[in-house]
């Protein structure tokens, strides 16, 4: 690999995908070859699946049993296979991101073979979808693919990549950062009482990292404990008389949650 400060769009996209914790990828080929063998070298294991739509189900299984996105790639032939995969993940709230091939714009328009507009496919199943025109948005847009598809509510999401393989993404220099945000697992609540009135509310997460935000005390249960701790949306102490609303709290990078104790 070369350096980070000129790696190109394959090298990018598979340190990005190694670095947020992915450990298998699903494709149908071909498609994004240069970047599959990259991720072969980090310890990503590619799975080739029988049909797109098969690949979908896989990253939809993958996600679900991981704990993270899914990914599942197609070249531009096979993009409407892959969008009809991604109903159930959508369904269920499930993140899956979804790469795929584009025929570049010299083609569009002009009877290319099996060559339709991807993004009425994939409007109904992902909360959102966007071609990527040059290696140098790939960082962008992955990153903001990565935050929607795991913010409330997880949904699939899609990138459509110019060249038929995404090989005009991958042969162009994409030189940010490599960081993707990782979903930080089960945020604590800790409600600490000043006597009947909630004094502070604080939000762990992930690795002791915390969010203080100030509440407003209503009706309080004089049998409520003095503290409450628990889960997002399960809060061990289901006996306090009084509402906390967080509404769109950012976590990690964007990542909206709602809490309501």
């Amino acid at each position: 690999m070369s350096e980070q400060g000129s790696m190109n769009g394959a090298e990018w996209l598979a340190r990005a995908l190694a670095g947020a914790g992915t450990t298998h990828v699903f494709f149908v080929e071909s498609v994004l070859r240069r970047t599959l063998l990259q991720l072969k070298d980090l310890g990503v294991t590619p799975i080739l699946a029988h049909s797109e739509k098969a690949a979908a189900y896989m990253a939809d299984g993958y996600a679900r049993i991981a704990g993270r996105p899914g990914v599942c790639m197609a070249q531009a032939v096979g993009a409407a296979n892959l969008a009809s995969g991604l109903q159930d993940p959508f369904l269920g709230r499930i993140p899956v991101v979804a790469l795929t091939g584009r025929k570049p714009a010299s083609f569009q328009h002009r009877n290319a073979y099996q060559e339709i507009p991807h993004a009425p496919l994939f409007a109904a199943v992902t909360k959102f979808s966007t071609p990527v025109d040059a290696a140098s948005e790939l960082p962008r847009l992955l990153r903001h693919a990565w935050r929607a598809a795991l913010a409330d509510t997880p949904r699939p999401t899609h990138l459509d990549f110019s060249g038929h393989q995404g090989d005009e993404i991958e042969l162009g220099p994409a030189s940010q950062g490599v960081m993707l945000p990782v979903d930080p697992g089960p945020h604590t609540v800790t409600v600490q009482m000043q006597g009947h009135f909630p004094e502070k509310v604080t939000v762990a997460v992930g690795e002791g990292e915390e969010k203080k935000v100030d509440v407003h005390p209503g009706p309080v249960d004089p049998n409520a404990s003095d503290t409450g701790t628990g889960t997002v949306g399960k809060p061990r102490s289901q006996t306090l008389g009084w509402m906390v609303q967080l509404m769109s709290l950012t976590l990690m990078e964007h990542r909206s949650i709602s809490l309501l104790i």
